[in-house]
């Protein structure tokens, strides 16, 4: 098949996938743990903070060790490239998922699938909700989904040439995933195994060896970092008993171990309907379906360590549908190769058909199109949190950059305004009622008559909240 018309699907694949996302990609509004990493990064780069002691604000997480530090100092690097725009995390979000992108073809041409036909798990795995939220919202499974799928290229390498070197390169990376957000990537250490048991020429000897390997180059790093560095073991000892011990005893955010089942399950609807969809089409107007052993044996390996990917978070309560974001690029590529053969024949038939060729150029130019002017029509638009973006954006205007503001007990936990008042201005809260600051901010008519003797309302066009300034002396 030509490159040109080679090109052509994965052209148009990807520019539907821009359209869909174009809505929230350089749209302000921000799920709140990004907006939380996104500031941390941002400080990193002015030098606010260090790598090992990130800082969030003045009042909440002066030192964070909620996750390992990798992804923001490398999410930092683009803030120092970029500057401080509140658009450079959309812009390290679309970058680290075009990588994954050149990832999954890459595994996909390793395993021995034609290159042409390299769109079909990419528009299995962008047809998943939760990755195209995940481009535009900054969370650290972004930066961990490179580095497991940049271990299984490297892993499928080590099968045809210079076998050590490049085990070795998949375990940094692997290591590398755990230093971005943490343990929920070593489900690729089951993936030597499960190649090994469905690659008829991989004698179980080599499967042990390699999975040695691949877990000790995963610990080495990190157990280097502990014993070199007492910041690197600092901050790694605090992140244990953040994040891992108390999730395990103490945080519940679901009611049963299976939700994250159930979650996956829901996830890997789209691309089963999209698959079926891609194989009623070869059934009707090209050919009948063959399952094919050497097809399934690609697939499986890949099916099945996205499973494994899964399982591990029954451990704890403390549950959410994007911890398991890195399993789908896999998931995807096990589904696509079950069939592979048959897209391919489906290819060939839409370059003899050249009506269907010339619309599916068409259809390229108006998603192009499209995209351009989706993305020109949301660029900047507010599409999430929208009171509370338009009130901080409102109180800035007025509060100076790098100040304190108090605020009433009761809005503490609101975690996006912590966020967007850090992301925006370096403007910490501060909910301790014994200190004085030049701000008040509250959304509690309780606390006014307390107030009113040292603040002086400001006329503010808010929408939810109300904004006092110290009365002078």
């Amino acid at each position: 098949m030509s490159n040109r018309k080679y090109l052509v699907f994965h052209t148009l694949v990807i520019l539907l996938l821009l359209i869909i996302i174009a809505d929230n990609l350089f749209s302000q509004g921000m799920f709140m743990d990004g907006s939380i990493y996104a500031t941390i990064s941002k400080n990193l780069s002015n030098n606010i903070g260090t790598f090992w002691y990130p800082h969030f604000t003045e009042t909440i997480a002066p030192q964070f060790h909620g996750h390992p530090p990798l992804a923001l100092g490398l999410q930092s690097i683009f803030f120092n490239i970029f500057g401080d725009s509140i658009f450079v995390e959309r812009f390290y979000g679309l970058g680290i998922h075009m990588l994954v992108l050149l990832c999954i073809v890459a595994i996909w041409k390793e395993i021995g699938n034609d290159k042409s036909t390299s769109w079909v798990p990419i528009l299995l795995w962008f047809s998943i909700y939760a990755v195209r939220w995940a481009v535009s919202n900054n969370v650290l499974e972004n930066t961990m989904m490179l580095f497991v799928c940049l271990s299984i290229v490297f892993y499928l390498k080590s099968q045809k040439k210079h076998r050590y070197f490049f085990i070795i390169l998949s375990g940094l990376v692997l290591s590398a995933g755990v230093l971005s957000k943490g343990l929920t990537c070593l489900y690729c250490w089951v993936f030597p195994f499960w190649i090994g048991v469905f690659k008829n020429d991989l004698k179980f000897k080599d499967i042990v060896r390699d999975t040695i390997v691949l877990v000790s180059v995963t610990i080495l790093p990190i157990l280097l970092l502990y014993l070199l560095s007492s910041e690197a073991a600092d901050s790694l000892t605090k992140y244990v008993e953040i994040q891992i011990i108390n999730s395990l005893n103490n945080e519940i955010t679901v009611d049963s171990r299976f939700h994250i089942i159930k979650s996956f399950i829901v996830a890997i609807r789209e691309p089963i309907i999209v698959f079926v969809s891609l194989l009623l089409f070869v059934r009707l107007f090209v050919s009948k379906i063959h399952f094919s052993r050497k097809q399934i044996r690609k697939s499986l390996p890949f099916l099945v360590v996205s499973f494994f990917g899964v399982f591990p978070i029954m451990i704890s309560l403390k549950q959410s549908y994007i911890y398991i974001i890195t399993v789908y690029p896999i998931f995807s590529i096990g589904l696509a190769s079950m069939m592979e053969p048959s897209f391919l024949k489906m290819m060939e038939y839409v370059n003899t058909k050249k009506k269907l060729f010339n619309g599916i150029l068409l259809a390229s130019t108006c998603a192009l199109i499209l995209a351009i002017f989706q993305i020109n029509k949301n660029f900047g638009a507010i599409n999430s949190d929208i009171n509370i973006v338009k009130d901080v954006q409102e109180i800035i205007k007025v509060v100076p950059v790098n100040s304190t503001i108090s605020i009433s007990p009761n809005l503490y936990n609101q975690w996006p305004l912590h966020g967007y008042f850090a992301r925006y201005a370096n403007i910490s809260l501060d909910a301790d009622i014994q200190k004085v600051h030049s701000y008040f901010l509250t959304q509690d008519d309780i606390v006014l008559n307390n107030i009113s003797k040292k603040y002086d309302e400001l006329e503010l066009s808010l929408e939810n909240y109300r904004l006092f300034r110290l009365k002078p002396k």
